[in-house]
C-alpha cells in the first residue's frame, strides 16, 4: 500500500477530510506512456497478424485504453458530531481515533496528526463533543 497524504478541515458540524495516495505525479505520466504504446502495440498486431490477434492482444488492448487517463483521485470523508464519543489515543504513532456511541457511519474516524502536535489537535476537537470519555492505547490493533 502506498502511503497517503490526509488533509483535515475542523467545521463546527464536523470533520472533513480528503485521502490521496503520496504518489508522483511522473509515476502517473510513465503509466499513462506505457498504456498509450501498449495500446498501439495491440492496434499493430490486429493489422499484422489478422483479427486472430485479438484473442491474446485484446486483454491488453482494452487494459491500455483504461489506464491511459490513470491519475491520482483525491477521496472525500466526513466525521460528523454527536452526542457521545469515545477518544482512543496512540501517543507513540500520533493518532487518534473518534467513534461514536452507538458506532454509525459518518461519525467515527482516525485522525493523524503531525509529530507532536496530537495535544494541539484534541484541544481543538474536543470542545466541540458534548461527552466523550478518552482511552490511552498500545497498539493500532486497539483503534
Amino acid at each position: 500500500m502506498s502511503d497517503k497524504r490526509y488533509h483535515y478541515q475542523l467545521t463546527p458540524i464536523g470533520i472533513r477530510y480528503t485521502i490521496q495516495d503520496a504518489i508522483p505525479e511522473t509515476a502517473y505520466q510513465v503509466v499513462r506512456a506505457f498504456a498509450w504504446v501498449g495500446g498501439a502495440v495491440c492496434i499493430l498486431a490486429v493489422g499484422v497478424l489478422g483479427p486472430l490477434a485479438l484473442v491474446g492482444a485484446g486483454g491488453m488492448a482494452f487494459l491500455a485504453f483504461g489506464m491511459t487517463n490513470f491519475s491520482s483521485q483525491i477521496r472525500n470523508k466526513y466525521i460528523y458530531f454527536v452526542d457521545t464519543y469515545k477518544v482512543n489515543i496512540l501517543r507513540k504513532r500520533d493518532v487518534f481515533s473518534l467513534d461514536s456511541v452507538p458506532l454509525e457511519y459518518h461519525v467515527f474516524g482516525t485522525v493523524y496528526c503531525e509529530k507532536g502536535k496530537m495535544d494541539e489537535t484534541l484541544n481543538r476537537i474536543l470542545p466541540y463533543l458534548k461527552n466523550y470519555t478518552i482511552k490511552e492505547i498500545k497498539s493500532y490493533r486497539d483503534l
